[in-house]
C-alpha cells in the first residue's frame, strides 16, 4: 500500500511531534481514513521527507510523530522555468499540475495581447491560493518535496525582463525552423508558451530581442497546454531524468 504524503507549512527539522492544520487533519482522517499508528510522510518544501506515524486521529487536530527524515531525491537535475500565457478554465490547472509532475522548478503566468483571461486585482489572491493548492497536491502525488516557485501573474514584457540570464531561452512557435534536435545541453532552460491565439507581431519581436530561440514541436498545431508539456517532456528526455 502506498504511504500517503502530506504537506504542512510548519517547520519540521528537529521537531518530534506535529499538530496538523484543521483542513489537513480532516483530509487525513475523513478522506484518507487513516487510523492511529498509520504511516505517512510529511514535507514542507525544504527538500526533505519526514517519516511519521499518526498518533492522534482527530479530524480537526491530527497529531503526527516524526521518526526520521531523509533527503528527497525526486528533483530534476534540470532547472526548468515555464513562462506560460494564462490559459482559460481548467487548462491552466492542468498545466500547473503536469508541470509539477514533469519537474518544472519555476512557473511564471503571464498576460499577453491575445490572452483571453482577465484577473482583476480583487480576484488575484484567491486565484494564486487556488494555484498553489494545485502545486502542493501535485507534489504530494508525484513525490516531490520542493514546491515549485509560482510568480504572480504579470505582463509578458515584465516577465521577460526578470528571467535568469544563464538559462537557454526557448519560445514555442509552430512556424519555427528548428526542432528539439537542434538544442545544446544546458543545466537551465526557460520555456515560453503563448496563448491560444499566439503572439502578436510586436510580442514576437520583443521575444526575439530578449534572446529566445524559436522551437518547433513537429508538424502539428498543438494547444498551448499540450505544447508546454511536450517541450518540458522532451527536455527531460534529452538532458534530464527521463533518460
Amino acid at each position: 500500500m502506498r504511504i500517503p504524503r502530506i504537506h504542512t507549512p510548519q517547520p519540521l527539522d528537529g521537531v518530534t511531534t506535529v499538530l496538523l492544520e484543521p483542513d489537513t487533519s480532516s483530509h487525513l482522517v475523513n478522506v484518507l481514513r487513516l487510523k492511529r499508528n498509520s504511516r505517512c510522510i510529511l514535507f514542507n518544501g525544504d527538500g526533505n521527507d519526514y517519516d511519521c506515524y499518526l498518533d492522534v486521529a482527530d479530524k480537526r487536530a491530527a497529531r503526527l510523530v516524526i521518526e526520521s527524515s531523509r533527503r528527497n531525491l525526486a528533483e530534476s537535475s534540470l532547472r526548468i522555468t515555464l513562462v506560460q500565457a494564462i490559459a482559460r478554465g481548467d487548462r491552466m490547472d492542468y498545466l500547473l499540475q503536469k508541470s509539477v509532475e514533469l519537474g518544472v522548478r519555476h512557473l511564471v503566468p503571464v498576460f499577453s495581447k491575445y490572452t483571453n483571461v482577465k484577473l482583476p486585482a480583487d480576484r488575484l489572491p484567491r486565484k494564486l491560493a487556488h494555484w498553489r493548492k494545485i502545486l502542493i497536491s501535485a507534489c504530494e502525488q508525484s513525490g516531490r518535496s520542493r514546491i515549485p516557485e509560482l510568480s504572480t501573474p504579470q505582463p509578458l514584457q515584465t516577465a521577460l525582463q526578470t528571467l535568469p540570464d544563464q538559462a537557454s531561452r526557448l519560445v514555442l512557435l509552430p512556424d519555427a525552423h528548428h526542432g528539439m534536435q537542434s538544442l545544446k545541453r544546458n543545466d537551465s532552460y526557460i520555456v515560453l508558451a503563448g496563448p491560444e491565439g499566439g503572439f502578436s507581431a510586436a510580442e514576437a519581436d520583443m521575444i526575439q530581442q530578449q534572446g529566445f530561440s524559436a522551437l518547433r514541436l513537429g508538424p502539428r498545431i498543438l494547444r498551448t497546454e499540450t505544447a508546454a508539456m511536450a517541450a518540458v517532456s522532451a527536455l527531460q528526455g534529452l538532458f534530464g531524468d527521463f533518460r
